[in-house]
């Protein structure tokens, strides 16, 4: 109900009308999937993955540590949600 009364006043505004954190305002948003990961998840994991076997260590060995541990970090979030 809140959210309604938002969306038609000057407190309108894209988290409260398309991407709402609250569970159950809105189907399809990651809040009413409980936050669960999915595809994008997975696709970040593969994408992050060929990147760090693209990139050359001796020039750029921040940003593949930097990679490495991003891979790391969703590849948990990955396997918390059983993606």
């Amino acid at each position: 109900m809140l959210a309604k009364i938002l969306n038609m006043s000057s407190g309108r505004c894209w988290s409260s009308d398309t991407y709402n954190p609250v569970p159950g305002v809105i189907d399809g948003v990651p809040s009413s999937n409980n936050y669960k990961g999915g595809f994008g998840t997975a696709l970040m994991t593969k994408v992050s993955g060929l990147l760090s076997l693209t990139v050359g260590v001796d020039i750029f060995a921040s940003v593949l540590k930097l990679c490495k541990t991003f891979i790391i970090i969703v590849s948990k979030m990955k396997n918390e949600v059983g993606q």
